[in-house]
């Protein structure tokens, strides 16, 4: 398995933490309309997959990239967090949460 990478991503708000995943093609630009409303209740992880966005290149696989979220979980010591993903991002939480329920 190919080594994770470290992950762009904007932080903002307080509560629960809650990541967002995009989709293909996409970057994390796509929630900021989002950002102000939900960062009244949540501490909001807006993340660029890797490939993606400002997140470093890297070899492209589902899997790997459930890695990369696995990764930035543990490296922000984030306890039960909420993962809202839709296209690529569902993929990935789905995957994710099968492996690390």
């Amino acid at each position: 398995m190919p080594e994770t990478v470290s992950l762009s991503y904007v932080k903002e708000g307080s509560g629960r933490a809650l990541l967002m995943l995009h989709g293909n093609g996409e970057d994390k630009s796509i929630f900021y309309s989002a950002l102000p409303i939900l960062a009244k209740s949540f501490t909001v992880y807006l993340i660029d997959s890797r490939s993606h966005g400002d997140s470093p290149k890297g070899k492209l696989s589902y899997s790997i990239m459930a890695e990369d979220i696995k990764s930035f979980i543990d490296e922000h010591k984030l306890i039960d967090p909420i993962i809202y993903g839709f296209s690529d991002g569902a993929i990935i939480t789905l995957l994710l949460l099968s492996k690390y329920p």
